[in-house]
């Protein structure tokens, strides 16, 4: 459910504040099990540190699982027992209250939005936990952001959205994970608040304003709305895409885009590539391979699987060199420190690639939402999604690489969560990614 507010650059009447449902996206106790995730009692330590103590593997599990804040936890309250399915947190009896302040809003300003969560018997709650995602959008036009979510563990959070448009707005909060003390990792039981649902940055990355993303800070986002602009834009580069399907979007996209260039059979699957796009005349190059295991399909030869950080590796680099990495679904179902020393790889090797080529250009793409499918949120729930998200955002911070927030891009826009972002949200995704390459001078 959602609630309807005007913002306008003026005088605006003072609204009541009003209580609507959450959107109802529950999931029954007895059928979800997330599993049991490691614990650690290690103390937290500082990121700068320098390129050969980054290289242990044990120092890294210990510097980002605990020191990162990679984990959300919270006080489950006095009592440690297991919760019954009654106590368990239900949309459809809590509500969210948007609060008036000066009784007036203007763009510019912030809406904040008080929600109170109550169990299955209706009953209000006393602890917090609950995974929570909040965002603010007008269809007609076009508009959204993504709001943060702070969590007060005591069965209240608030979320805050920035208001950037003049017009109404719908807020929209979903529930996306009960809290369940049993399944719920706690090795920092905190007293103080916590943002949760989000991940773990505290400015927002731009918003969409009739349909175009616009970032906020940083470089100009432009667009590149012909096949012509973008053959311009790429004129005498390389550019290499590794990562799962949702970096396959990407090409697949640009494949579409481009119909002068040429694709080359490469004979690889449709899902593991290799693929290869060459357009003679611009004199550019635009290729994708899938990254190596772990991996959710079995139709690939394991003569043809590569890791990142070996095909980095042999990258000469340059001006003329884009690098693409999105790396994150496939290693959602697995232990968090597969995907750390995955990152801590693909890290030292873009260090490296960086030191000897200066010049090249490295971007990364964030996780993203997904549907709260059956399906989906029984074996990879956008819980698992948030906490790597936020390892590959702490372990790739302080090199010179640049971030597409995926994560932003897919929550701010009216369009459903997908894995697979649908066309408009993708075709916004490669202007960033296009602005990267040629920003405007």
């Amino acid at each position: 459910m959602y609630a309807v507010i005007e913002v306008v650059k003026d005088n605006l009447e003072g609204a009541q504040a009003v209580q609507k449902r959450l959107y109802d996206c529950r999931v029954d106790e007895k059928q979800f099990s997330p599993g049991d995730p490691r614990k650690t009692n290690h103390e937290a330590t500082r990121l700068n540190k320098t390129e050969s103590q980054q290289d242990s593997s044990e120092e890294l599990y210990t510097q980002f699982l605990s020191g990162c804040g990679c984990f959300y936890s919270s006080k489950h309250g006095a009592s440690e027992d297991p919760l019954s399915l009654e106590q368990t947190s239900d949309p459809g009896h809590s509500t969210f209250t948007i609060l008036p302040g000066e009784g007036e809003w203007h763009v510019g300003d912030q809406l904040k939005v008080l929600i109170k969560i109550k169990d299955l018997q209706g009953h209000a709650k006393t602890f917090g936990g609950d995974v929570l995602v909040a965002w603010l959008h007008s269809r007609t036009l076009s508009a959204g952001v993504a709001g943060k979510v702070e969590d007060h563990l005591n069965g209240s959070y608030s979320a805050v959205y920035p208001l950037l448009w003049e017009g109404s707005a719908q807020v929209e909060v979903k529930l996306i994970m009960v809290f369940l003390p049993e399944v719920m990792l706690k090795a920092h039981l905190q007293s103080q608040a916590t943002v949760i649902g989000g991940t773990g940055k505290s400015e927002h990355s731009g918003y969409y304003y009739q349909g175009v993303w616009r970032a906020l800070g940083g470089s100009r986002v432009q667009q590149f709305n012909t096949s012509s602009a973008i053959s311009q834009c790429l004129k005498g580069k390389m550019v290499h895409l590794y990562g799962d399907s949702t970096i396959r979007q990407w090409f697949e996209f640009l494949d579409v885009s481009l119909p002068d260039a040429q694709h080359f059979d490469l004979k690889g699957s449709k899902q593991a590539g290799p693929h290869m796009i060459l357009d003679h005349e611009n004199h550019f190059m635009i290729t994708y391979r899938c990254h190596g295991p772990p991996l959710r399909f079995t139709s690939i030869p394991i003569s043809q699987l590569r890791y990142i950080a070996n095909e980095l590796d042999g990258l000469k680099g340059g001006s003329d060199t884009v690098v693409v990495i999105g790396i994150w679904a496939h290693f959602s179902t697995f232990p968090i420190e597969v995907y750390l020393r995955r990152l801590q790889s693909i890290r030292r090797a873009v260090v490296h690639l960086l030191n000897r080529a200066p010049g090249t250009l490295v971007i990364i793409r964030t996780s993203n939402l997904k549907a709260l499918t059956l399906y989906e949120t029984l074996t990879n729930s956008d819980w698992f999604t948030i906490q790597r998200d936020k390892v590959l955002r702490a372990i790739f911070k302080g090199v010179n690489v640049k971030l597409v927030d995926a994560w932003e891009m897919v929550l701010a826009h009216h369009l459903p969560h997908s894995l697979h972002p649908q066309p408009p949200i993708i075709k916004n995704m490669i202007d960033v990614l296009l602005s990267y390459a040629c920003p405007k001078k």
